[in-house]
């Protein structure tokens, strides 16, 4: 127990014996003083007085003085918090407005921002897939499939078909094979950042995938994709990269070979100039 606390209480009420019938004056006083000390923890650094006449002669005694410093305190008022009297610089009271909630950022905003993120390019591919998967099977490709090419979670690829379907670029349901074109026709894919155009990227595809059926076997390296494209020393890891980041293409770092990635769609197995 706080001897502090407890002498201050003994004083307030003139009594420390023992009450066999429940607890003494003292102790009862011991708990309110520990509940108040609780409650009035939000109204530290104010003044406190035990009764409004208390607050209101300090009030005039301060109003008083010739030269004031700081605020001049304005009314006496009772806190709600701690039961005791403040003394107060403003006129009136005043509620304080409550807090703006901060603007949250729309999940649907979210979501678009999102399937930008993951598309990167690859809307023209996504639509390829599909017409393909419609070409061969009279149906659209599953999810499954989707998500299996461009390694994407369920949740990703959701939120990808969801923005196409907006744009008008394919149109689904919940049935895993309701995948299909819609009325707006994707853009055409966009010139990497190194300069690779759209056709560039479908030669590269193409001439990976018919290298085995060519050759008799094994993959191409990376060099004699270089030499087969023409593409000079300073732009070849550049534009490998590209394909790479796309999906088209997949390199092997321990042999340093090329393979077709799996977001490359199989119409894209034959050159333009073959």
């Amino acid at each position: 127990m706080d001897r502090e606390l407890e002498a201050r209480i003994n004083d307030i009420v003139g009594l420390t014996g023992v009450d066999a019938e429940g607890p003494t004056d003292a102790e009862q006083a011991l708990a309110q003083e520990r509940a108040r000390r609780t409650r009035v923890r939000a109204c530290q650094g104010k003044t406190e007085f035990l009764d409004r006449e208390s607050a209101e002669l300090r009030l005039r005694e301060i109003r008083e003085r010739p030269r004031h410093i700081g605020g001049v305190p304005q009314r006496v008022y009772e806190c709600p918090q701690c039961g005791r009297w403040h003394l107060s610089s403003r006129a009136e009271w005043q509620a304080k407005p409550p807090k703006r909630p901060e603007p949250a950022a729309s999940s649907a905003s979210y979501r678009r921002h999102r399937a930008r993120a993951l598309l990167r390019g690859r809307e023209v591919l996504v639509s390829a897939h599909i017409a393909e998967a419609w070409e061969q099977h009279g149906r659209g490709p599953s999810w499954g499939y989707l998500r299996e090419r461009f390694d994407w979670t369920a949740a990703e690829l959701a939120g990808v078909l969801e923005y196409l379907a907006q744009r008008g670029v394919v149109t689904y349901s919940d049935a895993p094979y309701s995948l299909a074109l819609g009325a707006t026709p994707p853009e055409d894919l966009a010139p990497t950042s190194t300069g690779l155009s759209a056709q560039e990227q479908r030669d590269a595809v193409a001439w990976v995938s018919s290298y085995e059926r060519r050759v008799g076997g094994g993959n191409p390296t990376a060099h004699q994709l270089r030499g087969a494209l023409r593409w000079s020393d300073e732009e070849y890891l550049g534009h490998l990269r590209s394909l790479v980041d796309l999906g088209l293409l997949r390199y092997v770092p321990a042999d340093g070979t090329v393979r077709v990635g799996q977001a490359a769609p199989r119409a894209w197995t034959r050159r333009s100039d073959e």
